[in-house]
């Protein structure tokens, strides 16, 4: 996964020279995740025989020198409470010097940066919401990790007996740390989501899906945690979907809404979970065969450039092919496949518009 993440960021910052300030706020909060991310992206640098240019190393170098330490040694591995293999330390501690000083510079700022962050959002309660284009990585006080979808927000509240989160709009993916004594849940305008320790994704789409990565998750009906005669268990490759049509925006916006539908008469379908939640490393794997109006309200709920399909036939066409891995923030990549199918039209407008119709 390191590696991945590290091919995705290096591919970043060659094709963008002027990146924006929140996917620069990423790039720098993953970096210092780990050493192991670094060591993972000067690795890519040394395979590619270059030098990486780019404006960041412009602010990097404005970086208090005192601050800039070898993050190869292990004392200051120690400093990030992690400790990575025998392989990855000897990796760190082996790398150029000049492409240590470029990262050791890197995660200073990232550090320097970051404490206009920090509190933000270590903040126990708070707001957060997500626009077009923007992905937001967040680590709870608690350690969990949530991972909002673009147009999305939630509404964290935690408190000694209990970890909530509302799932106001959009979609997100929680990683969930262990505390038998305080649940976490994801509470919605219909249904509530619990787990102990676990990874799944909540979203509104309309209706609320759940979908479960690892472990286990109670689904019940809005407001009644406690209600194990309409709970439903969801099990690591599970997926289940409830709509409520009286559920209206006033409701939604209120967390309300919801509150009856019996769970436990519902069946969860099997899906390749993994799969589904690659949206959160920025990336979307097709197998051919999806319909075309489900993947342009992917495209579309995560940029700002717009694809509108003219013909109703065109949201129930499936996509013909058998393997394509797009970048979520490309629909450009999007529109290059529709190009190659037989019996589509692509209308490039002027604007943040592309239109499609049926020959």
């Amino acid at each position: 996964m390191a590696s991945q993440e590290a091919a995705y960021w290096y591919i970043r910052c060659m094709d963008e020279p002027v990146m924006k300030a929140n996917d620069r706020r990423l790039l720098l909060r993953w970096l210092r995740r780990s050493p192991e991310n670094i060591a993972e992206f000067l690795r890519i640098i040394q395979i590619e025989g270059c030098h990486l240019q780019h404006p960041l190393l412009d602010v990097l170098k404005e970086a208090e020198q005192s601050n800039v330490y070898d993050i190869g040694t292990r004392e200051q591995v120690s400093n990030y409470e992690y400790n990575p293999s025998p392989s990855v330390a000897e990796t760190v501690r082996t790398k150029l010097p000049a492409a240590w000083a470029f990262a050791a510079m890197i995660a200073v700022l990232a550090v320097v940066l970051g404490f206009g962050f920090a509190f933000l959002e270590n903040s126990p309660n708070r707001t957060v919401t997500t626009v077009a284009s923007q992905w937001q990585h967040m680590t709870l006080d608690d350690g969990s990790t949530v991972h909002m979808d673009a147009r999305t927000k939630v509404k964290i509240e935690f408190s000694d007996e209990r970890r909530l989160v509302h799932l106001l709009e959009g979609r997100a993916v929680f990683e969930v740390a262990k505390d038998k004594a305080r649940p976490f849940t994801v509470r919605t305008h219909i249904v509530d989501v619990t787990a102990v320790g676990t990874r799944f994704e909540v979203a509104i789409n309309p209706g609320v899906t759940t979908t479960v990565s690892e472990g286990v998750v109670r689904v019940t009906p809005h407001g009644k945690l406690d209600d194990e005669k309409t709970m439903k268990l969801l099990y690591a490759g599970e997926e289940l979907h409830v709509f409520n049509s009286n559920a209206g925006k006033e409701e939604r916006a209120f967390g309300g809404g919801g509150g009856y539908v019996d769970l436990s008469k519902m069946e969860a379908i099997k899906v390749d979970a993994e799969l589904k939640l690659q949206w959160t490393n920025g990336w979307l794997t097709l197998s051919g065969g999806e319909p075309i109006g489900d993947i342009v309200a992917q495209f579309n709920r995560r940029n700002a450039i717009q694809i509108k399909l003219e013909n109703d036939g065109i949201a129930t066409t499936p996509l013909k092919g058998n393997y394509y891995r797009l970048r979520l923030d490309s629909p450009e990549s999007f529109v290059r496949v529709l190009e190659s199918q037989e019996g589509i039209v692509v209308i490039r407008d002027r604007g943040d518009l592309v239109r499609l119709k049926l020959e």
